[in-house]
């Protein structure tokens, strides 16, 4: 019986300690002390501690595309945290996709995921379908850009990226109204 006391002692003291020894999570740098403010972080109001301070974490993302025209685009960007994300062609600077948190008012007759209290954060569509904007064609090695837009507090932010999961047809392909696109 003592020892398993001793024992319960020993994990509490190391549940305690814990957070002063530990990186924030697995692949991070055991840095000592964590930085106050994530780089790419901003603020304004009473801050650090101030009921005021506002942060907000803004990450860039740079990558190519070849021949394609998307029909779908989903950022990565977690609720509640996430303000926005966005992506742009970088050569020309036309945003092709927009995402904004989108929080549910509770018309599911309407739409069946207009939860109340939740949040949404709809992808990007295109196509033939009415509603629907037509695709662009991506021609050869076309640079996007993601920019993401977190809440952020004055304790740091670890962990996020501003990754896409994308859908696209070759960019030979075109685009007609009705199209039946399961089809070769």
């Amino acid at each position: 019986m003592l020892l398993l006391l001793l024992l319960l002692l020993l994990l509490l003291l190391l549940l305690l300690l814990l957070p002063l020894t530990a990186a924030p999570c697995a692949g991070y740098p055991n840095v000592k002390p964590w930085p106050a403010l994530t780089p790419g972080s901003s603020c304004k109001g009473d801050c650090p501690n101030g009921p005021s301070c506002e942060c907000v974490h803004t990450i860039h993302y740079k990558w190519t595309v070849s021949n394609m025209r998307l029909i779908y685009a989903g950022g990565h960007c977690h609720a509640p945290a996430c303000l926005g994300i966005f992506l742009y062609r970088n050569d020309t600077g036309k945003m092709l996709c927009s995402q904004l948190p989108k929080y549910g008012s509770g018309n599911v007759a309407e739409d069946k995921y207009d939860e109340s209290g939740y949040l949404a954060l709809p992808p990007c569509l295109w196509g033939p379908d009415k509603g629907l904007q037509m695709s662009e064609k991506l021609p050869p090695n076309t640079p996007l850009l993601s920019i993401k837009i977190n809440r952020n507090t004055h304790l740091g932010h670890f962990g996020e990226m501003a990754s896409w999961q994308m859908r696209g047809t070759p960019g030979g392909v075109k685009f007609e109204p009705n199209q039946d696109l399961t089809k070769e």
